[in-house]
């Protein structure tokens, strides 16, 4: 059977009408304010951390109430970890998660696995990968995608199969992403003839793209 048992907002909390475990005034982070000392009117605002709350989820909810850079959320999540009783276990918010019934038609028990979205990973990627983890069907992959992708901003529906960062001039560097269902030898062309990289050494990443195992049908971009 396929369910997604319940999926909630890791970043909105039920626990407003509990007491706060840590709470400190926050001053806006700056990088040319370090060791200086601040007035009152300073303060952005107070940070609450509660019981079984991580540190960094309790930070990106604050950082965003009051429209911090990533930078400063950051700053602000190491001086918590580095200055109080508080255990960090991680440095990236979860933005979302839900508990995921797995199991096959006739199991006797069932077997729930939590699926958890990190802020900086796409979910077509995080999704792909826990399908992958736990042999799940593509049906899964759809239903638990579509879930998030309600909770959270999306930007594509299709995972990153391979990647790799090619220089150019020793100047600058390209990203190339292939995304499941692409043809490596378009996405191949297209990022690099803009910049001058020859035939030979297009064809080169290439190959190694299949190599990797990268799913092919032409060999040569469309011209």
């Amino acid at each position: 059977f396929l369910a997604v048992v319940a999926c909630s907002l890791a970043t909105s909390s039920s626990d407003e009408a509990k007491s706060p475990i840590f709470q400190r005034d926050i001053v806006l982070p700056s990088s040319t304010d370090q060791g200086s000392k601040h007035n009152e009117s300073d303060v952005l605002g107070t940070l609450q951390i509660f019981e079984r709350e991580e540190p960094a989820d309790a930070v990106y909810r604050f950082g965003k109430l009051h429209g911090l850079y990533d930078w400063q959320r950051r700053q602000i999540l190491g001086n918590v970890c580095e200055s109080s009783s508080l255990t960090c276990h991680r440095n990236d918010a979860l933005l979302w998660s839900a508990p995921v019934s797995i199991g096959k038609s006739g199991d006797t028990e069932e077997k729930i696995v939590e699926f958890e979205l990190l802020e900086g990973v796409e979910a077509a990627d995080a999704v792909d990968s826990f399908v992958r983890e736990y042999e799940l069907s593509e049906e899964y992959r759809k239903l638990i995608l579509n879930a998030a992708c309600v909770a959270v901003k999306c930007t594509r529906t299709e995972p990153v199969i391979w990647k790799k960062s090619v220089s150019i001039d020793s100047k600058w560097n390209v990203d190339i992403e292939i995304l499941r269902g692409q043809e490596p030898a378009t996405v191949i062309y297209t990022a690099l003839r803009p910049h001058g990289v020859a035939y030979t050494e297009r064809r080169k990443i290439f190959q190694q793209a299949i190599e990797d195992g990268v799913p092919y049908s032409i060999d040569a971009a469309p011209l």
